[in-house]
């Protein structure tokens, strides 16, 4: 039975294979900045996702995991409207069975969020959570930086004060050492409080004011501006405000 089982699926190999390299079609390949993972490369993927996993139980971060797909509105709400993220690089298409717009999640904290809130996890204080797994983004693919890549994070929510930005930190730090990287130095920026926020906001928008080929800066709220050249071009500019840091 065994034997026959193995005959069984390798004749349907064979029947598939001839399909996928049939002279009268082009051969079907996976989609430019989307590549497989193949052994040994595989096994070495393998080796990283266990020492983070092993990281993240070390420090009490459960392990949570959300769709690949969410409704398009989370993404445009969670990042704006106006940034590149939602303008250019999000995959996002209308399902075909009831209207919904979905989208291939480009970043993973808004479903995060959206599980936590839909769910109500904090109901009973804090939660330490972590995940992994596959994000899109519709860039042009380099070395690097593919279309579809993988992440790992972190996320700590429920928890006031700065112990738990000071307790990721000392955790990204481990798991530098666990492998084995030399020679990383890790830079804090901060452009201060409200009020040092709004000057730097005004300082920043006045210079790009004054440039060569501006035609206007466009604001949108306290944090958010767009530059547009001349010629069309847009840049978003971004404040970010400290209690967001952490969401980075």
């Amino acid at each position: 039975l065994p034997l026959m089982r193995e005959r069984e699926q390798t004749a349907a190999l064979n029947r598939y294979s001839a399909r996928m390299t049939d002279n009268n079609s082009s051969p079907l390949r996976a989609v430019k900045g989307m590549n497989d993972i193949l052994p040994p490369d595989s096994a070495r993927w393998v080796w990283l996702e266990d020492r983070v996993r092993t990281l993240m139980q070390r420090y009490g971060y459960a392990n949570i995991r959300t769709p690949l797909v969410e409704p398009t509105a989370l993404f445009v709400r969670g990042l704006g409207e106006v940034t590149d993220i939602v303008e250019k690089e999000m995959y996002s298409f209308v399902d075909a069975l009831n209207g919904d717009a979905l989208t291939l999640r480009p970043e993973s904290t808004a479903g995060v969020v959206r599980a936590v809130t839909e769910h109500n996890l904090l109901y009973d204080g804090g939660k330490r959570l972590w995940y992994i797994g596959p994000m899109f983004r519709h860039e042009r693919p380099q070395k690097g930086r593919y279309r579809q890549f993988h992440q790992f994070d972190a996320e700590a929510l429920g928890f006031p004060g700065p112990d738990v930005d000071a307790e990721q930190l000392v955790m990204l730090a481990r798991l530098w050492r666990t492998l084995g990287l030399d020679g990383i130095q890790l830079q804090i920026n901060s452009i201060g409080d409200a009020a040092e926020r709004q000057a730097y906001r005004a300082a920043l928008i006045a210079h790009f004011v004054e440039l060569p080929g501006v035609s206007e800066v466009v604001t949108h709220g306290e944090t958010k501006a767009t530059v547009v050249t001349a010629q069309g071009h847009r840049l978003d500019l971004r404040v970010v405000p400290p209690e967001s840091y952490g969401d980075l």
